[in-house]
């Protein structure tokens, strides 16, 4: 998730996150899973009770020999979960 600079630190990220967390449990979900590919989404589902339960770090990915991720200041791309009750 990325919102413009003029409104970042206004918890809209949160915001929006937690609702499709209401709207999924409304509709019967059992559990939530996001894909976080920077720092700040990652601490912000984090914050939102989802776990880590895996990662790709951008600095050991590779394509076809080439670390195309070379240079990306985020540390990788976290598979996250939460399990809604």
């Amino acid at each position: 998730m990325t919102t413009s600079p003029s409104v970042r630190g206004q918890g809209l990220c949160a915001d929006l996150i937690s609702r499709s967390l209401l709207l999924a449990r409304a509709l019967g979900y059992k559990a939530a899973k996001a894909e976080a590919t920077g720092d700040i989404s990652r601490k912000a589902f984090l914050r939102l009770g989802f776990s880590e339960e895996a990662q790709v770090k951008y600095k050991d990915f590779e394509f076809e020999g080439e670390q195309v991720f070379s240079g990306v200041e985020h540390q990788g791309c976290t598979f996250m979960v939460k399990l809604l009750d």
